[in-house]
This record gives C-alpha cells, structure tokens and sequence, in this order.
C-alpha cells in the first residue's frame, strides 16, 4: 500500500511532458497544428513549413528539421483504462533552412518519415502488450523507442553526410520506403 500511495504521488508530481504534452480532452493537438505538423500520407514537407529562414552562410547545416514523437494517454469514455495516441510531429517553428534546394527538402523530408517509421514501431509495440501494464511499463517503451529513434536518425545524416552523399541518400528513400510499407497496418490519419 505504501509502495503505491509513493507510485501515485511520483506520477502526479513528476509526470514527464510527453505523457501529459497534449490531450483530445483540452483540444491542444489542434491548436497545436499551426507550429505542428503531423505526418500524413498525402503530406509532403515544403520550404514554408519551415518558419525560420536563416541567411547566416557561415552554417554548417543548410536545413534542420525539428521532428518528434509524442505519446500521449486519453480516456476512452467506455473505459476504466488509459490508452495511448501516438503521433510523428514536424515542429514548424523550430525548424530552419538556409537553402531552397528541392534535392535537401526530400532530405528534409525523410527525416520526417523515420520519424514515422519509429512512431509506427512504438504503435506496434503498444498495440502488442496483451496485459494491462502500468504508465511506467509505456513510459520505459516510450524510452527505448526514442533512444533507438535518435540513433537511427543520426546513422542516417552520418551515412548521407546530410543529403551529400546521392547514391546513399537514394538507398535510404528505399529503406524507409520499404521499412514504412511493412507497418503500414500501424498508420494514422489525425487529418
């Protein structure tokens, strides 16, 4: 009893963001949509989606995407139990590009498709757990499949050399390609 009495006072006070980030019940996802965007199918990236232009050309980095994963829980009316929403998002206010280059906005652009991919993995991981687990057990989930999401991220800018490299830039358009149709049963639509 003490054990969980502790355990409840911990997630009150100390909940982290992504888990209380956004709720169907306040409506922020939707006032959230004019500096995110949520990946969608039908919808690619454009240079106007990224509200900071930087004409700095002493960057290293032309283009930058600020992508993530949110993870949030809702409470369905016929249910005692959370359940979790997850969404791929593109935050267009902390994204930048000194270029208007087509070639580094599909660069851009895939960046914003592993995003997907890693949050089509954490749907499938969710939807996979039979018993009912505690925030705890969805929240060391959502740990494990951002720590692989980065690392994934950076092997991709690494092995591209940020968009330089074309011939590994097109292998990685297949891989993710091919990686998005096997968990396409995994998808959303938010529009």
């Amino acid at each position: 009893m003490r054990y969980t009495t502790i355990l409840i006072l911990t997630f009150i006070f100390f909940k982290p963001q992504y888990f209380y980030a956004q709720s169907p019940k306040n409506n922020r996802l939707i006032e959230n949509k004019n500096t995110i965007i949520f990946w969608s199918v039908g919808k690619k990236l454009a240079w106007s989606d990224f509200n900071k232009i930087k004409k700095d050309t002493n960057l290293i980095s032309l283009a930058k995407s600020y992508t993530e994963i949110k993870m949030f829980p809702y409470l369905p009316s016929d249910s005692n139990s959370y359940l979790y929403k997850v969404f791929a998002c593109f935050h267009r206010d902390k994204s930048y590009t000194n270029s208007l280059s087509k070639y580094l906005l599909m660069h851009e652009q895939l960046h914003f498709d592993i995003t997907e991919l890693f949050a089509r993995k954490l749907r499938m991981k969710i939807k996979k757990k039979v018993i009912k687990s505690s925030y705890i057990d969805y929240s060391l989930i959502y740990e494990e499949n951002n720590k692989a999401y980065r690392q994934y991220q950076k092997r991709y800018d690494e092995e591209t050399l940020h968009s330089v490299n074309i011939e590994k830039q097109k292998q990685w358009y297949t891989i993710i390609a091919s990686e998005l149709e096997k968990l396409k049963e995994y998808s959303i639509d938010i529009n």
